[in-house]
């Protein structure tokens, strides 16, 4: 078996970590910190300086501002820009608005109910470390919480849509070209108490046009996963949702495929807070009609013992990738924790879950980190083409 090596970065303490692949496991080992400004929560990744390895983007929830943090191949930031935007920010998201082939950032704001574009500067299709002014979007009132991009239209344009969290909607944006940004052609219903907590896009039909997935989480006990096929003008108005039925308190999904057989797949992590130290993930199956099929769900619990002080574990958030090479989609959900003698915050873990090859999983590792734990981002830090995980705490 070849020794490879990954990383581990953490968000407000940054870390590089080597990973060795083995049977069925990965191994990952916590390094370097490295500090952002209060509030990390929500986190992504893309390249912002054009030296080919991605850097972290991260959204303060109590300060207006978005860091960068620059990468190297070692897995150690060597540097970070602050951009002052909005007020108090949510979901983060990265890619290519105006067609220059530079990276931009897109983030909203549920205090202003705005989305925010901050475009990545550079030339000859290479970020240069710089970005331009913000540029706001009006959104909804109430949200939103999370963005996705995708193309919705079926034209030229990276567009947008947002989850909008209280207000029970989501907002769908279209790329008017160049620099010219987004508009807004619509705010649908997702149905009442919905709370759509995070949205996804993708093409789940295979009519080229990217459609949405959402998170539901306002009626407890009956958390969903909500799906809205693109009608092609990417206005959504008059389409019905399909609604599967998940866990309780369920609070991130990734997607990917996790039986290998070319249809995208989901994962959701439930809280199911009536239950001390146990969650659940439930596991979508993607098919033909209907979209998906709902897996019993994998009851799991959290040690009850954190450096050997008594604890109580919430998940967090769930990622997916291959973190151990072996072609099938493995899960990383990140964990706070509280002492369970005095509530006091303890130190927090990632778990990495294998992937079978057939919508199962097994305990791969674990990985304490910091305190306090929220959002992560998958994806290769370094360079080395080995997935890695950003951690906000």
């Amino acid at each position: 078996m070849r020794r490879t090596i990954g990383n581990f970065i953490r968000v407000i303490t940054f870390t590089w970590v080597a990973a060795l692949p083995a049977a069925a496991q990965v191994s990952f080992i916590p390094g370097e910190q490295r500090p952002v400004p209060n509030g990390p929560t929500y986190v992504a990744g893309g390249d912002f300086n054009g030296d080919g390895i991605n850097d972290v983007v991260v959204a303060s929830t109590v300060r207006d501002r978005v860091s960068v943090l620059f990468g190297s191949p070692t897995g150690v930031f060597l540097s970070a820009a602050e951009i002052p935007v909005g007020t108090l920010l949510r979901g983060v998201a990265v890619g290519d608005f105006n067609g220059d082939n530079l990276n931009d950032i897109a983030v909203t704001d549920p205090n202003v109910g705005k989305l925010f574009i901050i475009r990545g500067e550079g030339s000859g299709g290479r970020n240069d470390g710089r970005f331009a002014s913000p540029q706001s979007f009006d959104v909804a009132r109430r949200g939103p919480v999370w963005v996705a991009t995708g193309n919705f239209d079926n034209r030229p344009g990276l567009d947008a849509a947002t989850a909008n969290g209280a207000a029970d909607s989501f907002t769908v944006l279209l790329n008017q070209g160049g620099n010219r940004g987004l508009s807004r052609v619509g705010t649908f219903p997702v149905g009442p108490n919905a709370n759509p907590r995070v949205i996804l896009a993708h093409d789940l039909n295979g009519d080229r046009l990217d459609d949405l997935i959402l998170l539901d989480t306002g009626a407890r006990g009956t958390d969903e996963v909500s799906i809205f096929l693109n009608t092609g003008t990417g206005t959504f108005s008059g389409v019905v949702a399909q609604r599967y039925i998940i866990g309780t308190d369920a609070i991130g999904i990734a997607k990917a495929d996790f039986n290998n057989d070319g249809r995208i797949d989901l994962a959701v992590v439930n809280r199911d807070l009536q239950a001390t130290n146990s969650f659940s993930l439930s596991i979508l199956i993607g098919g033909e009609s209907p979209l998906f099929r709902v897996l019993p769900p994998l009851r799991l619990s959290c040690p009850s013992r954190i450096n050997g002080v008594p604890v109580v574990c919430t998940p967090q958030d769930i990622a997916a990738a291959d973190f151990d090479l072996d072609t099938r989609p493995d899960l990383a959900v990140s964990f706070s924790t509280r002492s369970a003698e005095n509530n006091s915050v303890t130190a927090g873990f990632v778990n990495v879950y294998t992937g079978l090859g057939d919508g199962r999983f097994e305990f791969g590792t674990q990985v304490i980190v910091g305190l306090g734990p929220r959002r992560i981002a998958a994806m290769d830090f370094t360079g080395d083409a080995i997935p890695d995980i950003a951690v906000a705490e």
